[in-house]
Protein backbone atom coordinates (compact mmCIF):
# COMPACT_ATOMS: atom_id res chain seq x y z
CA UNK A 1 0.00 0.00 0.00
CA UNK A 2 1.47 3.56 -1.18
CA UNK A 3 1.60 6.29 1.52
CA UNK A 4 -0.06 8.20 -0.50
CA UNK A 5 -3.03 5.21 -0.21
CA UNK A 6 -2.32 5.68 3.64
CA UNK A 7 -2.98 9.06 3.77
CA UNK A 8 -6.20 9.82 2.37
CA UNK A 9 -7.52 6.87 4.50
CA UNK A 10 -6.24 8.34 7.29
CA UNK A 11 -8.96 11.16 7.37
CA UNK A 12 -12.07 8.74 7.23
CA UNK A 13 -10.24 6.77 10.08
CA UNK A 14 -10.20 10.15 12.33
CA UNK A 15 -13.48 10.86 11.58
CA UNK A 16 -15.09 7.68 12.71
CA UNK A 17 -12.91 7.34 15.56
CA UNK A 18 -14.22 11.11 16.83
CA UNK A 19 -17.70 9.79 15.90
CA UNK A 20 -16.94 6.95 18.09
CA UNK A 21 -15.42 9.31 21.38
CA UNK A 22 -18.39 11.88 20.91
CA UNK A 23 -21.16 8.87 21.05
CA UNK A 24 -19.37 7.98 24.54
CA UNK A 25 -19.01 11.26 25.55
CA UNK A 26 -22.65 11.92 25.06
CA UNK A 27 -23.28 9.45 27.28
CA UNK A 28 -25.36 10.31 30.55
CA UNK A 29 -22.73 9.87 33.43
CA UNK A 30 -25.70 8.24 35.29
CA UNK A 31 -25.22 5.36 32.88
CA UNK A 32 -22.05 4.87 33.86
CA UNK A 33 -22.52 5.07 37.01
CA UNK A 34 -25.09 1.85 36.25
CA UNK A 35 -22.50 -0.02 34.43
CA UNK A 36 -20.22 0.64 37.83
CA UNK A 37 -22.83 -0.57 40.08
CA UNK A 38 -23.88 -3.69 37.55
CA UNK A 39 -20.10 -4.73 37.13
CA UNK A 40 -19.47 -4.32 41.22
CA UNK A 41 -22.79 -6.57 42.01
CA UNK A 42 -21.50 -9.41 39.51
CA UNK A 43 -17.99 -9.61 40.61
CA UNK A 44 -18.96 -9.55 44.04
CA UNK A 45 -21.56 -12.16 44.08
CA UNK A 46 -19.73 -14.67 41.07
CA UNK A 47 -16.70 -14.67 43.71
CA UNK A 48 -19.12 -14.75 46.62
CA UNK A 49 -21.28 -17.58 45.06
CA UNK A 50 -17.79 -19.79 43.97
CA UNK A 51 -16.78 -19.27 47.72
CA UNK A 52 -19.85 -21.01 49.15
CA UNK A 53 -19.55 -23.32 46.36
CA UNK A 54 -15.68 -24.42 47.49
CA UNK A 55 -16.66 -24.36 51.11
CA UNK A 56 -19.19 -27.16 50.07
CA UNK A 57 -22.27 -25.31 50.66
CA UNK A 58 -24.09 -26.01 47.39
CA UNK A 59 -25.90 -28.73 46.64
CA UNK A 60 -27.14 -31.44 44.38
CA UNK A 61 -30.14 -29.59 44.71
CA UNK A 62 -30.70 -27.62 42.86
CA UNK A 63 -27.06 -26.29 42.03
CA UNK A 64 -25.85 -30.06 40.60
CA UNK A 65 -29.13 -30.33 38.86
CA UNK A 66 -28.59 -27.54 36.20
CA UNK A 67 -24.55 -27.90 36.58
CA UNK A 68 -25.26 -31.69 34.75
CA UNK A 69 -27.80 -30.81 32.12
CA UNK A 70 -26.45 -27.79 31.26
CA UNK A 71 -23.24 -29.90 30.67
CA UNK A 72 -24.90 -32.52 29.11
CA UNK A 73 -26.62 -29.60 26.62
CA UNK A 74 -22.66 -28.56 25.45
CA UNK A 75 -22.29 -31.93 24.89
CA UNK A 76 -25.43 -32.47 22.49
CA UNK A 77 -26.56 -34.95 24.51
CA UNK A 78 -29.87 -35.22 26.17
CA UNK A 79 -30.14 -33.37 29.28
CA UNK A 80 -30.93 -36.22 31.36
CA UNK A 81 -30.06 -35.67 34.54
CA UNK A 82 -29.23 -38.72 36.76
CA UNK A 83 -29.34 -36.96 40.05
CA UNK A 84 -32.93 -36.93 39.83
CA UNK A 85 -33.72 -39.88 37.08
CA UNK A 86 -35.26 -37.65 34.38
CA UNK A 87 -34.76 -35.37 31.68
CA UNK A 88 -34.46 -31.68 32.62
CA UNK A 89 -36.61 -30.08 30.80
CA UNK A 90 -38.96 -32.67 32.14
CA UNK A 91 -39.20 -31.37 36.01
CA UNK A 92 -39.20 -27.41 34.30
CA UNK A 93 -39.47 -26.09 31.16
CA UNK A 94 -36.55 -24.15 31.86
CA UNK A 95 -35.37 -23.79 27.88
CA UNK A 96 -33.41 -20.17 28.82
CA UNK A 97 -30.63 -22.72 29.92
CA UNK A 98 -29.88 -23.24 25.83
CA UNK A 99 -28.09 -19.64 25.91
CA UNK A 100 -25.53 -21.11 28.80
CA UNK A 101 -24.76 -23.45 26.59
CA UNK A 102 -21.73 -21.55 24.57
CA UNK A 103 -20.04 -20.75 28.20
CA UNK A 104 -19.63 -24.28 29.03
CA UNK A 105 -17.67 -24.75 25.50
CA UNK A 106 -15.74 -21.86 26.88
CA UNK A 107 -15.65 -22.44 30.84
CA UNK A 108 -17.81 -26.24 31.85
CA UNK A 109 -17.25 -25.26 35.23
CA UNK A 110 -19.26 -23.73 38.29
CA UNK A 111 -18.28 -19.98 37.74
CA UNK A 112 -20.04 -20.13 34.53
CA UNK A 113 -23.36 -21.11 36.15
CA UNK A 114 -22.47 -18.42 38.84
CA UNK A 115 -21.48 -15.33 37.09
CA UNK A 116 -24.20 -15.91 34.20
CA UNK A 117 -27.10 -15.49 37.40
CA UNK A 118 -25.30 -12.76 39.32
CA UNK A 119 -25.02 -10.80 35.93
CA UNK A 120 -28.16 -11.09 35.04
CA UNK A 121 -29.15 -10.84 38.50
CA UNK A 122 -27.30 -7.00 38.41
CA UNK A 123 -28.93 -6.29 34.82
CA UNK A 124 -32.69 -6.60 36.86
CA UNK A 125 -30.70 -2.76 37.95
CA UNK A 126 -31.49 -1.72 34.11
CA UNK A 127 -34.81 -1.11 33.34
CA UNK A 128 -35.88 -0.03 37.18
CA UNK A 129 -33.44 2.89 36.34
CA UNK A 130 -34.37 3.02 32.60
CA UNK A 131 -38.15 3.95 33.43
CA UNK A 132 -37.24 6.14 36.86
CA UNK A 133 -34.18 8.60 35.01
CA UNK A 134 -37.43 8.98 32.29
CA UNK A 135 -40.11 9.59 34.77
CA UNK A 136 -38.04 11.56 37.34
CA UNK A 137 -35.70 13.54 35.33
CA UNK A 138 -32.96 12.82 37.72
CA UNK A 139 -30.16 10.42 36.88
CA UNK A 140 -29.70 10.55 40.65
CA UNK A 141 -32.96 9.18 41.91
CA UNK A 142 -32.90 7.00 39.26
CA UNK A 143 -29.57 5.46 40.60
CA UNK A 144 -31.35 5.42 43.98
CA UNK A 145 -33.69 3.37 42.73
CA UNK A 146 -31.50 0.72 41.11
CA UNK A 147 -29.61 0.28 43.88
CA UNK A 148 -32.70 -0.30 46.27
CA UNK A 149 -34.15 -2.72 43.86
CA UNK A 150 -30.69 -4.64 44.31
CA UNK A 151 -30.62 -4.56 47.68
CA UNK A 152 -34.13 -6.00 48.53
CA UNK A 153 -32.91 -9.00 50.93
CA UNK A 154 -35.21 -10.85 47.78
CA UNK A 155 -32.57 -10.41 45.52
CA UNK A 156 -29.21 -10.81 47.72
CA UNK A 157 -30.30 -13.88 48.83
CA UNK A 158 -31.86 -15.59 45.43
CA UNK A 159 -28.42 -15.02 44.20
CA UNK A 160 -26.76 -16.96 47.14
CA UNK A 161 -29.16 -19.77 47.30
CA UNK A 162 -27.29 -22.23 44.74
CA UNK A 163 -28.35 -21.61 41.24
CA UNK A 164 -31.40 -21.44 39.68
CA UNK A 165 -33.06 -20.09 36.17
CA UNK A 166 -35.57 -18.55 38.29
CA UNK A 167 -33.24 -15.56 38.73
CA UNK A 168 -33.10 -14.45 35.53
CA UNK A 169 -36.69 -13.60 35.78
CA UNK A 170 -36.13 -10.76 37.46
CA UNK A 171 -34.53 -9.03 34.28
CA UNK A 172 -36.83 -10.59 32.09
CA UNK A 173 -40.21 -9.33 33.48
CA UNK A 174 -38.92 -6.30 34.44
CA UNK A 175 -37.24 -5.25 30.70
CA UNK A 176 -41.20 -6.40 29.47
CA UNK A 177 -42.76 -4.01 32.29
CA UNK A 178 -40.58 -1.53 31.13
CA UNK A 179 -41.53 -1.99 27.25
CA UNK A 180 -45.48 -2.14 28.06
CA UNK A 181 -45.00 1.18 30.29
CA UNK A 182 -43.60 3.08 28.15
CA UNK A 183 -45.24 1.53 24.60
CA UNK A 184 -41.89 0.01 23.22
CA UNK A 185 -43.55 -2.69 21.98
CA UNK A 186 -40.23 -4.80 20.37
CA UNK A 187 -38.60 -4.80 24.02
CA UNK A 188 -42.08 -5.61 25.19
CA UNK A 189 -42.02 -8.44 22.83
CA UNK A 190 -38.59 -10.08 23.21
CA UNK A 191 -38.54 -10.19 27.16
CA UNK A 192 -42.02 -11.49 27.39
CA UNK A 193 -40.81 -14.43 25.19
CA UNK A 194 -37.38 -14.51 27.29
CA UNK A 195 -39.19 -14.87 30.30
CA UNK A 196 -41.40 -17.59 29.27
CA UNK A 197 -38.59 -19.11 28.47
CA UNK A 198 -37.28 -19.22 32.32
CA UNK A 199 -39.65 -21.40 32.97
CA UNK A 200 -43.24 -22.73 32.61
CA UNK A 201 -44.77 -20.82 35.93
CA UNK A 202 -43.96 -17.66 34.47
CA UNK A 203 -46.87 -17.21 32.74
CA UNK A 204 -48.23 -16.77 36.12
CA UNK A 205 -46.77 -12.79 35.81
CA UNK A 206 -46.83 -12.17 32.02
CA UNK A 207 -50.89 -13.21 32.08
CA UNK A 208 -51.50 -10.92 34.37
CA UNK A 209 -49.01 -8.24 32.28
CA UNK A 210 -50.93 -8.64 29.36
CA UNK A 211 -54.08 -7.97 31.05
CA UNK A 212 -52.55 -4.60 31.96
CA UNK A 213 -51.53 -4.02 28.88
CA UNK A 214 -54.83 -4.57 27.38
CA UNK A 215 -56.87 -2.62 29.42
CA UNK A 216 -54.11 0.42 30.13
CA UNK A 217 -51.66 0.39 26.81
CA UNK A 218 -52.96 -1.52 23.61
CA UNK A 219 -56.06 -4.13 23.72
CA UNK A 220 -54.41 -6.55 20.76
CA UNK A 221 -51.08 -6.77 21.92
CA UNK A 222 -52.36 -7.48 25.62
CA UNK A 223 -54.82 -10.16 24.70
CA UNK A 224 -52.12 -11.71 22.49
CA UNK A 225 -49.84 -11.92 25.48
CA UNK A 226 -52.38 -13.65 27.75
CA UNK A 227 -53.32 -15.83 25.04
CA UNK A 228 -49.41 -16.69 24.25
CA UNK A 229 -48.52 -17.21 27.53
CA UNK A 230 -51.18 -19.43 28.47
CA UNK A 231 -50.73 -21.32 25.56
CA UNK A 232 -47.31 -21.59 26.36
CA UNK A 233 -48.01 -22.86 29.85
CA UNK A 234 -50.35 -25.63 28.61
CA UNK A 235 -48.24 -26.69 25.92
CA UNK A 236 -44.74 -26.87 28.43
CA UNK A 237 -46.92 -28.76 31.11
CA UNK A 238 -49.19 -30.85 29.28
CA UNK A 239 -47.21 -31.80 26.11
CA UNK A 240 -43.19 -31.19 26.76
CA UNK A 241 -43.44 -32.10 30.83
CA UNK A 242 -45.97 -34.62 30.60
CA UNK A 243 -44.06 -36.35 27.55
CA UNK A 244 -40.74 -36.36 29.20
CA UNK A 245 -41.93 -37.42 32.76
CA UNK A 246 -45.58 -38.48 32.12
CA UNK A 247 -47.17 -35.91 34.25
CA UNK A 248 -47.77 -32.08 34.03
CA UNK A 249 -46.47 -31.58 37.24
CA UNK A 250 -44.93 -32.92 40.53
CA UNK A 251 -46.05 -30.06 42.65
CA UNK A 252 -49.83 -29.84 43.27
CA UNK A 253 -48.99 -31.33 46.60
CA UNK A 254 -47.94 -27.92 47.73
CA UNK A 255 -51.58 -26.83 47.58
CA UNK A 256 -53.39 -27.10 50.83
CA UNK A 257 -56.67 -29.28 51.37
CA UNK A 258 -55.89 -32.10 48.45
CA UNK A 259 -54.96 -29.79 45.58
CA UNK A 260 -56.57 -26.84 43.40
CA UNK A 261 -60.13 -28.21 44.14
CA UNK A 262 -59.89 -29.12 47.48
CA UNK A 263 -58.65 -25.97 48.02
CA UNK A 264 -61.71 -24.07 46.03
CA UNK A 265 -64.11 -26.55 48.11
CA UNK A 266 -62.31 -25.67 51.22
CA UNK A 267 -62.62 -21.84 50.82
CA UNK A 268 -66.66 -22.26 50.03
CA UNK A 269 -67.43 -24.83 52.79
CA UNK A 270 -65.17 -23.86 55.88
CA UNK A 271 -63.47 -20.49 54.88
CA UNK A 272 -61.95 -20.02 58.06
CA UNK A 273 -59.74 -23.27 57.72
CA UNK A 274 -58.64 -21.22 54.78
CA UNK A 275 -58.15 -18.44 56.59
CA UNK A 276 -55.90 -19.95 59.23
CA UNK A 277 -53.69 -21.53 57.08
CA UNK A 278 -53.27 -18.04 55.57
CA UNK A 279 -52.26 -16.68 58.96
CA UNK A 280 -50.68 -19.82 59.70
CA UNK A 281 -46.04 -19.78 59.58
CA UNK A 282 -45.46 -16.63 59.32
CA UNK A 283 -47.07 -16.27 55.82
CA UNK A 284 -48.41 -12.66 56.60
CA UNK A 285 -44.52 -11.33 57.77
CA UNK A 286 -43.45 -12.67 54.17
CA UNK A 287 -45.50 -10.43 52.47
CA UNK A 288 -44.24 -7.21 54.76
CA UNK A 289 -40.73 -8.05 54.43
CA UNK A 290 -41.61 -8.20 50.51
CA UNK A 291 -43.22 -4.51 50.57
CA UNK A 292 -41.53 -2.54 53.43
CA UNK A 293 -38.42 -2.76 51.97
CA UNK A 294 -39.38 -0.68 49.52
CA UNK A 295 -42.04 1.68 51.67
CA UNK A 296 -44.86 -0.04 50.56
CA UNK A 297 -44.19 1.89 47.22
CA UNK A 298 -46.36 -0.68 45.32
CA UNK A 299 -49.32 1.17 46.91
CA UNK A 300 -48.52 4.24 44.67
CA UNK A 301 -49.38 2.16 41.33
CA UNK A 302 -51.06 -1.11 42.69
CA UNK A 303 -51.98 -2.33 38.88
CA UNK A 304 -48.50 -2.17 37.91
CA UNK A 305 -47.65 -3.73 41.61
CA UNK A 306 -50.29 -6.52 40.99
CA UNK A 307 -48.79 -7.94 37.94
CA UNK A 308 -47.01 -10.41 40.23
CA UNK A 309 -50.18 -10.89 42.39
CA UNK A 310 -50.73 -14.24 41.02
CA UNK A 311 -46.96 -15.02 41.80
CA UNK A 312 -47.54 -13.48 46.13
CA UNK A 313 -50.77 -15.69 45.82
CA UNK A 314 -49.27 -18.90 45.19
CA UNK A 315 -46.18 -18.35 47.36
CA UNK A 316 -48.61 -17.39 50.27
CA UNK A 317 -50.70 -20.80 49.51
CA UNK A 318 -48.77 -22.76 49.50
CA UNK A 319 -47.96 -25.50 51.90
CA UNK A 320 -44.18 -25.79 50.74
CA UNK A 321 -42.06 -23.71 52.77
CA UNK A 322 -39.57 -22.48 51.05
CA UNK A 323 -42.47 -20.59 48.77
CA UNK A 324 -43.02 -17.95 51.42
CA UNK A 325 -39.56 -17.51 52.81
CA UNK A 326 -37.67 -14.35 50.81
CA UNK A 327 -34.60 -16.33 51.14
CA UNK A 328 -35.36 -18.42 48.36
CA UNK A 329 -35.71 -18.61 44.53
CA UNK A 330 -39.28 -18.87 44.80
CA UNK A 331 -39.42 -14.79 45.43
CA UNK A 332 -37.59 -13.43 42.86
CA UNK A 333 -40.63 -12.09 40.80
CA UNK A 334 -42.91 -11.87 43.31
Amino acid sequence: MSSATVESARPAVDARGQRIVDRIAAVDPWWWALGVLVVAWTWYFTGLTLDVHHGLGTSSYDYGLYDQGVWLLSRFDAPFVTLMGRNLFGDHTSFVLVFLVPLFWIAPSAGALFFAQSALIAAGAIPVFAYARRRLESGGLAMCFAAMYLLHPAIGWTNLENFHPDAFAGVFVGAAIYGALERRWRIYLVFVVLALLVKEDVALVIVPLGLWVAVRRDRRIGILTMLGAASFMVVAMFVVMRGLTGEATRNSWRIPFGGPGGFVGRAFTRPNDVIDHLGDDGRPFYVWQLLAPFAWAAARLPSVALISGGVVVANVVSTYGYQYDIRYHYTMIA
